[in-house]
């Protein structure tokens, strides 16, 4: 890289930091340069790996050359649990409901080892769940259940979405990101783990959704796959 490549990167680079995609498009936009000028900025931030192939800004590699700290983001796995960690062969029992089979949370694990993602509890399991431990005390038998599920084999719940009732998951999520942000904390990348669509498509978050089935044996090793290229 010559020096006339590091003062361009470095005027670019300090402006999409930031930003989590960028196009063709918004270079013109941002730098008011024309379509033909834009392609070439863009074209060198895809070879420099500032920028992916599908236009995702690389903020590590931009916080290195600018010679800042690089602290990345949360990832998170918003969680179901009936139809995720459970399925309709579920032997495992929590009182008279359908209780959380061991193999799924070992599947869950994976997911969690591999990207280091935090879990953020979806599920209507939450209604009696509690973050903090001075409340653990006040939880229901199936949250308490849940929660000695995961610690067994080395996870834990970080928090939980508030939502007007249990369709509403997808405006829940979203109000979680806001109130992160608010707190000037950043998401790096987010998945969904639901065996329903409940309002996803209409909150947009379809494209973070894998969707499992509860007929169809819940949580497997094919949407471990998925859930660790989306969340790396």
């Amino acid at each position: 890289m010559n020096e006339n490549e590091i003062n361009i990167d470095v005027n670019i680079l300090t402006k999409i930091k930031d930003i989590k995609k960028i196009s063709v498009s918004y270079i013109q936009r941002t730098f008011s340069v024309g379509f033909n000028k834009a392609t070439k900025i863009y074209k060198e931030l895809i070879e420099l790996k500032y920028v992916n192939a599908d236009g995702a800004v690389n903020k590590q590699n931009i916080c290195e050359c600018l010679g800042e700290e690089y602290i990345p983001g949360l990832k998170l796995i918003f969680l179901d649990v009936d139809g995720v960690l459970n399925c309709a062969s579920t032997k495992d029992r929590c009182g008279k409901y359908i209780g959380i089979d061991d193999n799924k949370v070992s599947l869950l694990k994976e997911i969690v080892d591999t990207t280091n993602a935090k879990i953020v509890l979806v599920s209507s399991w939450k209604e009696c769940w509690y973050k903090h431990y001075y409340l653990k005390d006040r939880q229901d038998v199936m949250a308490t259940y849940l929660d000695n599920k995961l610690y067994k084999q080395g996870l834990e719940i970080m928090d939980k979405t508030n939502d007007y009732n249990s369709y509403n998951r997808g405006d829940g999520i979203l109000e979680y990101l806001w109130r992160l942000k608010r707190h000037n904390v950043e998401v790096d990348k987010y998945i969904i783990l639901d065996d329903e669509m409940f309002d996803y498509k209409q909150t947009r978050q379809t494209k973070y959704l894998i969707r499992t089935s509860f007929n169809q044996h819940g949580l497997d090793k094919g949407h471990v796959r998925k859930a660790v290229e989306m969340l790396c």
